[in-house]
């Protein structure tokens, strides 16, 4: 799975102009703050029951199944 460490936020120099280089910026920041929870969830595994009665199974920290 990739980690938010895997995102290089440094534009090449001299390609886009300074308004595009922080649109850019800032977009791939907010998809570094969702892999680091992402990340977090890495490894947690389980079933819990909502109150309606469902059952939900979690893998890897990612819901795979509600029944």
């Amino acid at each position: 799975m990739a980690t938010s460490n895997d995102i290089d936020l440094t534009p090449p120099e001299n390609t886009l102009d300074r308004q595009s280089i922080r649109y850019l910026h800032e977009n791939f920041s907010r998809i570094k703050l969702l892999l680091d929870v992402l990340t977090d969830g890495a490894g947690v595994n389980g079933t819990f029951t909502t109150t309606d009665g469902k059952t939900v199974t979690v893998v890897n920290g990612i819901i795979t199944e509600i029944v």
